[in-house]
């Protein structure tokens, strides 16, 4: 095998949601598929959107392999007026912004 043939091959794996080389590079506490996350996914909403409020009154979360509460990052007052101001340079509707939030 060839060394640009091993390249194409290690950058499959990381591609491939089913691997394990996938998994440890995304920092997955386990292995799955993209068909087994968006199953997962789609049955956590039905579930979901079809449970008694009653007899269960917090929403259904399935195990996903990635954190799905990753805590926002602390951002300073400074730093949010310079990251807004630099939005409002690059984005092709700041003219039609009557507000800033």
């Amino acid at each position: 095998m060839s060394y640009p043939e091993a390249i194409d091959l290690v950058n499959e794996l990381r591609r491939e949601w089913g691997t394990h080389v996938h998994a440890n590079l995304q920092g997955w506490a386990f292995v799955a598929s993209y068909g087994e996350v968006i199953g997962a996914l789609h049955a956590s909403a039905f579930i979901n959107a079809n449970r008694d409020p009653k007899q269960t009154p917090d929403p259904i979360d399935l195990p996903m392999p990635f954190s799905s509460t990753d805590a926002a990052e602390e951002v300073t007052s400074e730093e949010l007026a310079d990251l807004r101001a630099r939005l409002r340079a690059r984005s092709a509707f700041a003219e039609n912004r009557t507000e800033t939030p």
